[in-house]
């Protein structure tokens, strides 16, 4: 293990470090050519990798205005029965059912 270390230590005073040099800049060549071909951010992008206050605060707005939109549309409308009104209900039409069929079938007599 220590050969090793000694041999790299001394590649690299001997110019080894050359390899190292070459791929640094062709990497960096490279990250400058993706950088070059690369399309600018859109304005919607922008907005939302900007992190500023106002920015948040709208995006905030907005997906608060999308969520609670439908949940205010379905709640709007008649008002909800508890358990207790629904089984009053039900009540009612058992029993509008039970005096339906037993007239029916006193009438069929």
């Amino acid at each position: 293990m220590q050969e090793l270390k000694q041999m790299n230590g001394a590649a690299a005073a001997a110019g080894g470090s050359e390899v190292s040099n070459v791929s640094k800049s062709t990497a960096a060549a490279k990250t400058t050519a993706a950088a070059c071909s690369k399309p600018p951010p859109s304005r919607i992008q922008y907005y939302l990798n900007s992190g500023s206050k106002k920015h948040v605060f709208v995006g905030l707005l907005l997906v608060s205005a999308i969520t609670c939109a439908p949940w205010f549309l379905l709640t709007s409308g008649s008002k909800h029965q508890n358990h207790a009104d629904y089984m009053d209900q039900a009540e009612k039409a058992r029993q509008s059912r039970l005096s339906s069929s037993a007239a029916a079938q006193s009438e069929a007599k």
